[in-house]
């Protein structure tokens, strides 16, 4: 059901945005732009090379659908950690200017984009290489809204990795908008009681 606490994958998506909007606030909007482009890099070169490290990380994890995400999500953190080394470096060396309160405006609206753009990609990981009947993604409160991010990217996956989700993604779904319509039948009953 909709109703009661949030799960550990909610936590992780408001801790990811409230942290990300904030940084983005303090770090300013040329900073931001930079760790967007890294995130961008980091999804594109996660699909392109997944598959050549899988057989290296299945030495160490045996479960098919954690070896795989645990090789997405390496190769995409590592990705965006050289980036960000990177544009540390070119910071250092072209000695920014800040914009004052617009730089850091823009920074925090930058901030919230990669936030929600990065749990759209921990969400299509986990939707694609877990069970959608999985605890973790069909009790979630906060993943049905940042599933809505998914349809824009996920043409950008690889095939096999797209026809996964696309099929778990539905039945996935299916889960949310029952639990969603119980909850409004919860409601509708608790209301007529109290009136």
């Amino acid at each position: 059901m909709r109703g009661g606490i949030m799960n550990t994958l909610d936590i992780i998506f408001c801790i990811i945005l409230g942290t990300l909007c904030l940084r983005g606030t303090y770090r300013g909007m040329v900073r931001e732009i930079a760790s967007i482009f890294g995130l961008i890099l980091a999804f594109f070169l996660a699909n392109a090379f997944h598959d050549q490290l899988l057989p290296y990380v299945q030495q160490w994890i045996e479960t098919p659908g954690y070896a795989k995400a645990a090789t997405y999500l390496t190769i995409f953190f590592g990705t965006m950690i050289a980036v960000f080394l990177l544009s540390t470096l070119l910071k250092n060396f072209l000695k920014l200017i800040m914009l004052g309160w617009l730089d850091r405006l823009g920074g925090g609206a930058f901030g919230l984009a990669k936030g929600l753009l990065l749990c759209s990609v921990i969400l299509l990981v986990l939707t694609a290489f877990l069970s959608p009947k999985a605890s973790i993604l069909s009790e979630s409160k906060v993943a049905p809204y940042i599933g809505t991010i998914n349809e824009a990217v996920v043409d950008f996956l690889p095939q096999d990795m797209e026809q996964e989700f696309r099929s778990k993604s539905k039945s996935l779904k299916e889960i949310w908008h029952s639990d969603w319509l119980d909850t409004l039948h919860e409601t509708k009953d608790a209301l007529r009681d109290t009136l």
